[in-house]
């Protein structure tokens, strides 16, 4: 995604070095969704461990997988 990003910003250098920059363009489309998705499943994750730390404490219940035995 980087380097198609790359090519569409400096479009004119890569042109002139014979780069179809409408195939980048294409390219960087069709990855711009998977990387969307895979972004919103990490902030989902990323707020789910912000959060649950701080609900365990509120509710002060300490799951029993994590008490020695």
């Amino acid at each position: 995604m980087m380097s198609t990003g790359v090519v569409l910003k400096y479009a004119t250098e890569f042109t002139a070095l014979g780069v179809d920059v409408s195939q980048a363009r294409w390219v960087h489309n069709q990855i711009s969704t998977i990387f969307n998705f895979v972004f919103l499943l990490m902030m989902l994750t990323g707020l789910w461990m912000y959060i649950f730390p701080r609900v365990i404490k509120r509710s002060k219940v300490i799951p029993s997988d994590t008490i020695a035995s």
